[in-house]
Order: C-alpha cells, then structure tokens, then sequence
C-alpha cells in the first residue's frame, strides 16, 4: 500500500516537472507537411535513416562475429 502511494505521488511529481519545463515564449512551427515529392525531402528524411539503420545492424553482427571467434 505505501508503495503505491509513493508511486503515484512520484508520478503526480515528475508530471508537474514535465509541464513546468514546457517553453512558454517560443513561437510555434509552421506545421507545414514535409513535402516528399522533392527528391532531398525523400534522401534526407528516408534513405539516410534506413541506411543509418542497416549499418548498424551490420556493425553489431560484426561485432558479434568477432566476440564468438575470441
């Protein structure tokens, strides 16, 4: 039973924290869509991520390889 209250009252805690550090005086974004159908959008915003990905798979299957020969 305490434990659950300490819990929540670190929840209801940490949630007031969370929301003080929100920035009030920024401005907001334009929210406009990125626009995929320019060729950089599409480099920059998917083929680098999924290269970025794959090469690290790559590094720790390396790295798995290298800890199973030593």
């Amino acid at each position: 039973m305490k434990r659950a209250l300490l819990l929540s009252y670190t929840c209801i805690l940490i949630s007031l924290q969370v929301f003080g550090q929100r920035p009030s005086l920024q401005p907001k974004s334009g929210g406009d869509p990125v626009d995929f159908t320019n060729p950089k959008n599409i480099i920059l915003y998917i083929v680098i991520p999924i290269v970025i990905v794959i090469l690290y798979f790559l590094y720790k299957r390396e790295q798995k390889k290298d800890n199973t020969d030593a």
